[in-house]
């Protein structure tokens, strides 16, 4: 669906019944198992540029137009002392399309790049095993491996299997 651009500059947030649409913090909460590989969205870069910046952002209704089968959202993005208007076949697909164009025009400091979880977690993830293989490669060493039998320790588990005698 085609997306328009609309305004920007100006603020203040607060929650209010007659349209405003406040802005769930989405992927804060998910499970980052889920999110491997997967792009952030704009409207979660939207808010931890916002937490970032120690600045409020809120997302709301402004005009909704068209039959029922084709309806256009226009969704106003209040950002701190900005505010981006967008126009979407969905009130997300709206509110994606403000935050995108908040990301590329805010005058806002964006967070510094984090190293991606893939690279820093993928250390943790290899076994002793392979890290020794990798050692002994390195060094041009033959690796090894015998069994080595734990030792069984017998004990008297002093369990006396007692009877009942019905009578």
């Amino acid at each position: 669906a085609p997306i328009s651009v609309a305004q920007e500059n100006h603020v203040t947030s607060a929650t209010d019944e007659g349209g405003s649409l406040t802005h769930a913090e989405e992927g804060a909460t998910s499970n980052d198992a889920n999110n491997i590989g997967k792009e952030k969205t704009p409207m979660c870069l939207v808010n931890e540029l916002a937490r970032y910046n120690k600045i409020e952002h809120q997302y709301r209704l402004t005009n909704e137009e068209g039959p029922p089968h084709k309806k256009k959202f226009t969704v106003t993005l209040k950002f701190g002392n900005e505010e981006y208007t967008a126009d979407g076949a969905s009130i997300k697909k709206a509110q994606h399309a403000a935050a995108s164009i908040a990301l590329k025009k805010t005058m806002y400091k964006h967070p510094p790049p984090k190293s991606s979880r893939s690279q820093r977690g993928s250390k943790g993830n290899i076994t002793p095993t392979v890290e020794l293989n990798a050692l002994a490669m390195k060094r041009g060493e033959p690796t090894v491996y015998t069994i080595v039998e734990s030792p069984q320790y017998h004990q008297y588990n002093g369990f006396v299997n007692y009877h009942s005698h019905r009578g």
